[in-house]
């Protein structure tokens, strides 16, 4: 389901991914097998992706 946006919104929507890309800039910076410390960044964002659905799943309903 995609919504259109406030320009608010996708401000703030850039401000997190900026903050995650420079939370991650140390692990790579300092990975000895970058391609390996990238698949598994890819890995946990899926977790994360999954658990932030399952927060905003459960808000979702108890707000119903």
């Amino acid at each position: 389901m995609t919504m259109e946006r406030t320009r608010e919104q996708e401000i703030l929507r850039d401000r997190i991914l900026i903050s995650w890309l420079q939370t991650t800039l140390p692990l790579r910076e300092q990975s000895t097998d970058p391609e390996v410390t990238l698949e598994l960044l890819v890995e946990a964002a899926e977790k994360l992706k999954d658990h932030l659905q399952s927060e905003l799943d459960q808000f979702r309903t108890e707000k119903d």
